[in-house]
């Protein structure tokens, strides 16, 4: 029997880099949105980042991450109103480490899904309700060091630019 998509459904397409092993040592850009970009990480107020709770937790999972791979760093991170900016290197293609609570192998995917349920689990124990992430993220393998650069520093000045930001909600 032949089976019946509806012309209605949503088609989704890969956003990843055809052909690319996201295991590899490299560099990404990563982002990832809230659900529905809202804003529950709160509020920028006189360039000046102002994290409640939920950014808070989220940021403190960000940094507990890199315990639960043996072969990441995440040498610059931002948690923004309604989304997260991470660089994340891989520095080999090592699986994950044994004692980790994680699955195999330590693909980009797999450390942001990592990170996204862990933070999810937390906040939820914190007594957030309700869905936190936007389906999947956004990567960009950095290719060289003047782009490395280039998104470190646009990661560390994006509060600065929040009004101007793609990404952009009123709180």
């Amino acid at each position: 029997m032949d089976r019946i998509i509806p012309t209605d459904a949503p088609i989704r397409k890969n956003i990843r880099w055809d052909g690319y092993d996201y295991t590899r040592a490299a560099a990404y850009f990563v982002t990832i949105c809230t659900h529905e970009k809202k804003c529950l990480f709160w509020f920028i107020q006189d360039n000046v980042m102002t994290l409640n709770t939920t950014g808070t937790i989220v940021q403190q999972c960000i940094a507990t991450t890199t315990a639960h791979f043996s072969n990441i760093q995440i040498p610059r991170s931002i948690v923004m109103p309604n989304h997260v900016h991470m660089i994340i290197r891989i520095v080999d293609e090592r699986m994950h480490r044994d004692d980790a609570p994680t699955p195999k192998p330590s693909a980009l995917g797999t450390i942001v899904g990592s990170f996204k349920s862990a933070a999810t689990k937390r906040l939820h124990e914190s007594g957030f309700d309700g869905a936190v992430w936007q389906r999947g993220y956004h990567d960009h393998v950095i290719r060289d060091d003047r782009e490395y650069a280039y998104i470190a520093g646009y990661i560390t000045n994006n509060p600065y630019f929040w009004a101007k930001d793609s990404l952009w909600a009123s709180p």
